[in-house]
């Protein structure tokens, strides 16, 4: 090998080393500033709960009174320690809740707690993984009524909506919803049978088929959109009211025949009577309004009230008369709890 060859070879093994030296340098101040961060969010836990009631009872009688628990930053494993006194906790969020099931435990772990809690009617999630893979095992809640799943993990989002029975769930909360994080075989069995109200906030573009979303919840009467200004131009209530309209259309001309689509109805969420959104942009009138509620109800929709931003109901138009001529108009709201975690 040409001596300048052999020069040139020292010099790149040189910058490799110096690459891995600088690689390992950066991994350690990542975990210094993991470290950092874990330290400064318990202590602000710890001044963000100052306030409340510093109790020496034992964990039987703590948890008599213990009903609500906003926790954020800890995981699974921690969870498991907080049992005794979520005996009878009725709301849990967990905010930034970490979940890394490197080795497999984890997930296992996060599934106990949870059915641990038999009194829990009310479960915020807000997991933070980047797990490729989400093997989480059934989870029974069947004292759920209230639960929201945010996550921008595909797999976790679906793992979770897949693995949660909850009989008695009646509001179900999805932020920042695709499509395809839930795809998948359709259960030929609802785990949410009760489910009457969804809500989603800023999904990625509202489809122009909703059938995945409505086969996964079939018997929804009440649907929420919350919207951000940010994305109010191209996913507001006429995009919603399309999207349905049209997977109506595909669901009468195109039936399904498959075993898993048997016992779902012909018109997708044939109970659906309410529609909410929090936010319209400024190209949505009364008459664009009252002419898709129109072409819904003609479809056999019995859509009977809109819940929009007050500015927007409280207008004193001809068109605004002929909208409520078809259908109650009421100021937004989500009527989801927050109640228990404000002090």
């Amino acid at each position: 090998m040409p001596q300048a060859y052999q020069g040139r070879k020292g010099e790149l093994l040189k910058h490799l080393e110096e690459f891995t030296d600088a690689k390992h340098k950066l991994l350690r101040q990542l975990e210094d500033l993991e470290s950092q961060l874990q330290a400064t969010q318990r202590e602000f836990n710890s001044l963000h709960n100052l306030d409340a009631p510093i109790s020496t009872f034992p964990d039987e009688v703590l948890a008599m009174v213990f009903e609500a628990a906003d926790l954020s930053s800890i995981r699974a494993s921690t969870l498991a320690f907080c049992l005794p006194a979520f005996k009878t906790l009725t709301s849990l969020r967990l905010t930034n809740f970490f979940i890394y099931d490197k080795e497999e435990k984890e997930c296992s772990l996060f599934r106990d707690a949870l059915m641990a809690m038999p009194a829990l009617y009310h479960l915020d999630l807000r997991l933070s993984t980047d797990m490729t893979s989400f093997d989480l095992p059934r989870v029974f809640l069947p004292t759920i009524q209230f639960l929201r799943i945010q996550t921008h993990s595909s797999t976790a989002y679906e793992g979770i909506v897949n693995s949660i029975h909850a009989r008695s769930l009646t509001t179900l909360f999805l932020p920042w919803l695709h499509r395809s994080r839930i795809a998948g075989e359709v259960p030929q069995v609802s785990h949410f049978p009760s489910l009457q109200h969804l809500i989603l906030k800023n999904i990625g573009g509202i489809p122009s088929d909703l059938g995945i979303i409505y086969r996964r919840f079939p018997g929804v009467k009440r649907l929420t959109y919350q919207v951000s200004k940010g994305h109010v131009k191209n996913n507001n209530i006429r995009h919603l009211l399309d999207a349905i309209s049209s997977a109506a259309v595909s669901c009468v001309d195109h039936p399904s025949t498959s075993h898993s689509s048997a016992s779902l109805p012909t018109l997708p969420w044939p109970l659906l009577d309410t529609v909410a959104v929090s936010a319209l942009h400024e190209t949505n009138d009364a008459s664009q309004l009252h002419e898709k509620i129109s072409k819904l109800q003609d479809t056999g929709y019995r859509i009977r009230k809109l819940k929009l931003p007050k500015s927007f109901i409280a207008q004193s138009t001809e068109a605004m008369q002929r909208l409520q001529g078809i259908v109650d108009l009421e100021e937004y709201s989500s009527d989801w709890p927050t109640t228990a975690f404000q002090r």
